[in-house]
């Protein structure tokens, strides 16, 4: 695959996973995704704080997938993957078969970063667009599988599709060699219906190799 740097230093890269494999890779135009501000000298980085609090499950699920309580908001077989880096990054993507991920799966994204800035919040993040419109005050769920050799750190976000980009969740998982099931429950506060939530994992903390599958995001309905 090829990254295409555009102006501001912003590159982006995306695939496509359709059933069994790979399906298409495609470039599409950058999206106007501002720079973070930085945050800090030195290896520290911090998060801007989210729109709202939620649930701390930093723990992973063990065992097989637990069923969700809803349909998937994105389809994990369908859905684009979009890469966007900042200058330095240097980072790269790709679909890959996985013969030792649990529960009978086969296929993840693999994500390498070679290159960061440790004063921005992210130097690389994959994007998906949520396709379906989210109202506020609802108990949503994001689970997935997740691993790094190198135990390498990433940001799960979900949030505005627009500028500012406010997050309803934002949590840093440290991820293990072997593979893990991780769930996260938030509350959304406002309503994703003109301009679709995006989901993000912010990548370029620090350099390493992360890979990720059967990604979900579950609106399990209004919050009593």
């Amino acid at each position: 695959m090829k990254v295409i740097l555009k102006p501001g230093g912003l590159a982006v890269l995306t695939a496509l996973l359709v059933g069994g494999g790979i399906g298409l890779t495609k470039l599409r135009p950058a999206p106007q995704t501002p720079e973070a501000a930085p945050t800090g000298t030195g290896k520290t980085t911090k998060a801007p704080t989210a729109s709202s609090s939620s649930a701390d499950p930093t723990s992973p699920v063990s065992g097989a997938p637990k069923p969700l309580g809803g349909s998937s908001l994105i389809d994990p077989n369908k859905q684009e993957w979009t890469l966007v880096t900042q200058k330095p990054a240097v980072a790269a993507m790709k679909l890959q078969t996985s013969t030792d991920l649990p529960a009978g799966l086969q296929h993840s994204l693999h994500l390498d970063v070679k290159a960061v800035d440790p004063n921005k919040y992210w130097c690389a993040q994959l994007l998906k667009t949520v396709p379906q419109a989210v109202e506020g005050n609802h108990n949503l769920t994001v689970q997935f599988w997740g691993r790094s050799e190198k135990k390498t750190a990433v940001y799960i976000v979900f949030e505005e599709g627009v500028s500012p980009h406010a997050a309803e969740l934002q949590k840093q998982v440290r991820f293990t060699p072997e593979w893990r099931q991780y769930q996260f429950p938030f509350r959304t506060t406002k309503d994703h219906t003109d301009v679709h939530a995006t989901f993000c994992v912010k990548a370029g903390i620090e350099p390493g190799e992360v890979d990720i599958a059967n990604m979900h995001v579950v609106d399990n309905g209004p919050a009593k």
